[in-house]
């Protein structure tokens, strides 16, 4: 349980009362806060705001005469009752809740403005971040927030330790890394004295952009005429405390998850006679090489985010097991980096089909805040050997890692298939995923394909490309697949994504007694939300195999030749290939496979591969028929010459008896 560490606010006063004139505070804070109300009052409909880390609850009567209604929020115990206290004098419209941001997680409600009155400089960054990416699902379009927080005027944020001693309130700076341990000590209090460009960073990178700031509460004066004269000067030199409006983007305010997808065949020596490797030898070999990776069976897997949802994921759709064998490790070691986005999260994953003798390798990236045009250089980065900045202090390529992982297997590689999938969980206030396509169309072609000038494509083609193979089956999910290029988009915290949460529990509640938690899933690995990343793995597994007897046919016949039934041998022997190939994709694609597959199937245009199987079959059929009229010709030939040998023969050794 969180407990405020400047209970009743004694350093705050102490503060006051030793480094400001205490009438001049109070007023201080309230001409800065008359722009706060201003901005409040330009709104039009309905005011709904919350007020996140509320404290006592002192504010409540400033915003509530302008506002329909207040949520206020305090994860401290005691402040949290005074709080409620005082909410009872507004008769129903402020209400409080014990906890943080967190406790709104399953409410549909949206706000149209938040207030954040000197919370911040108390928290940690990474606090900061989660409370912003939550913020997100709960503001409306063009919500206001209003911060309050301390302030220098530096480049670069200050950090300092606030503490009692010998009943005196003392103050020590410290660096970043002191001021993360303070958090775990007791009765002091930590203080972060932001720098402009900091605060600007680490809300435009959520979404927020700022559109006035006011300072207050200067040392040096005693009248709040003087904070308006020096607010014209724009500096806020000497001030401690600044007031910051932001507004909520509504464009180019998108986050998505990214997979970087390549399929391959893998050998042991020759490529031609397939001699598989046991599994064994393959897992050896990859914990050789990265010491380090975690395999789906390891116990620290048990709680991975990743394993957890895939685990979840495959038992919910696929609870009778998957088309084929697998098995995967994943390797957290790449976390990446780049200076155009925030890459939230990074990992890579190697899955292993060994019945089929192929591996899958995906880069798995988590992109917040992000726009279009930079979403449409990342389909670019699988190919243009663009390096992204490694946590190790390694500069890599996505191929460059790729090579690292597939290499730790120790085979030879063919058939190397390549393909995207961007999963788009955030663009900017849409709740609808056919709204978002129809109105989109133009840019979602542009982030699938990697096409810079989507803004020139025709809208009518973008369109057709996006349509042509589509699914969906959910109000907040669509997907696309064009050639070797998927866009999913799934706005997972939409509104209407947690309605149908909220309708979903309700149900498994009457009926189940709780709900499934594959209905909770809201994955940073693109494709773990509803099974696409299975469909994916499958098609492609497909793709391969398809491929890999099409590019051995000229293998095949290089090495044809020779003894007429060496040649039948080597004929039957790839014929009977090309039969399992097709029992196994075939089948899969026409009568098993579900709909998802299906477009991802039509996508990749691997029907057509599976008609080149079908033809090299019946030219295989032909030959081997003729092979088998050619051996009977000469087996006739050969028994006729024996015959008339053996006539002969008998002609002469009749004459010698005569």
């Amino acid at each position: 349980m969180y407990t405020y560490p400047d209970q009743n606010d004694k350093l705050t006063i102490e503060l006051i009362n030793q480094e400001f004139d205490g009438v001049y505070w109070g007023k201080s804070e309230e001409e800065v806060l008359t722009h706060a109300i201003n901005a409040i009052d330009s709104i039009e409909g309905e005011r709904k705001m919350l007020d996140l880390g509320c404290g006592l609850g002192r504010l409540f009567s400033t915003f509530a005469p302008h506002v329909d209604s207040i949520q206020a929020l305090e994860p401290d115990k005691q402040r949290f009752i005074a709080a409620e206290k005082e909410a009872e004098e507004f008769d129903g419209k402020v209400s409080v809740k014990h906890g943080d941001i967190n406790v709104l997680k399953n409410d549909i409600q949206r706000f149209q403005i938040v207030l954040m009155s000197h919370i911040l400089q108390h928290i940690k960054e990474e606090t900061i971040v989660e409370m912003l990416e939550g913020l997100e699902a709960k503001t409306e379009k063009d919500a206001l927030l209003i911060v309050t927080t301390t302030h220098t005027t530096g480049e670069n944020s200050l950090y300092f330790k606030e503490f009692w001693s010998e009943n005196e309130r003392k103050t020590m700076e410290i660096d970043k890394a002191e001021f993360e341990a303070v958090f775990d000590e007791k009765d002091a209090l930590p203080v972060c004295l932001f720098s402009q460009p900091a605060i600007k960073t680490i809300f435009e990178r959520h979404g927020f952009e700022m559109i006035g700031k006011q300072y207050y509460h200067y040392e040096d004066h005693h009248d709040i005429a003087e904070d308006i004269f020096a607010n014209e000067s724009d500096i806020g030199e000497g001030a401690r405390d600044i007031l910051y409006i932001f507004r909520k983007r509504h464009e180019n305010n998108i986050s998505a998850n990214i997979s970087y997808q390549f399929s391959f065949s893998y050998y042991k020596e020759d490529r031609i006679e397939h001699v598989e490797i046991q599994p064994e030898i393959l897992k050896q070999r990859v914990r050789e090489a990265f010491p380090n990776c975690i395999f789906e069976d390891d116990p620290e897997a048990e709680n991975h985010p990743f394993f957890k949802d895939y685990r979840t994921a495959k038992g919910f759709l696929h609870g009778g097991g998957l088309p084929f064998k697998n098995f995967r490790f994943l390797f957290d070691q790449y976390q990446l980096k780049t200076e155009e986005a925030e890459i939230g999260h990074s990992s890579v994953l190697m899955t292993i089909f060994p019945e089929v003798s192929i591996a899958q390798i995906q880069v798995f990236l988590n992109v917040k805040n992000s726009n279009k045009d930079f979403l449409v250089y990342m389909r670019h980065v699988q190919g243009n050997g663009r390096k992204l900045h490694n946590r190790d202090g390694r500069d890599l390529s996505i191929r460059d890692i790729y090579n690292e992982v597939k290499d730790s297997l120790g085979c030879e590689i063919t058939d190397v298939e390549e393909t995207y999938l961007i999963e788009i969980t955030k663009f900017d206030d849409y709740e609808s995923a056919e709204l978002l396509f129809e109105e989109n169309n133009q840019a979602l072609y542009g982030m699938m394909c990697g096409d810079e000038g989507f803004r020139h494509v025709p809208e009518d083609l973008a369109k057709l490309r996006l349509s042509a193979n589509s699914w969906g089956s959910r109000e907040f999910t669509k997907l696309a697949a064009f050639g070797s290029n998927t866009v999913f988009a799934n706005l997972n915290q939409s509104r209407l994504a947690i309605e149908y949460r909220e309708n979903r529990r309700s149900f498994d509640h009457q009926f189940y007694g709780d709900i499934d938690p594959y209905f909770l899933i809201k994955s940073d690995y693109a494709g773990i939300n509803h099974g696409v990343i299975f469909s994916s793995e499958l098609v492609m597994v497909i793709k391969t195999i398809s491929n890999r007897i099409l590019s051995r046919q000229s293998d095949f016949y290089n090495r044809s030749g020779g003894l007429l039934q060496e040649e039948i041998r080597k004929t039957k022997h790839f014929r009977g290939e090309l039969i399992t190939t097709l029992k196994r994709v075939e089948n899969l694609s026409i009568s098993e496979i579900g709909e998802l597959e299906q477009v991802l199937l039509h996508g990749q245009q691997i029907e057509p591969l599976i008609d080149k199987i079908k033809y090299l079959l019946e030219l295989l059929e032909s030959e081997l028929d003729l092979l088998y009229q050619s051996s009977t010709n000469r087996l006739v030939n050969i028994l006729t010459v024996v015959g008339l040998l053996l006539s002969a023969v008998g002609v002469i050794v009749n004459i010698m008896m005569m």
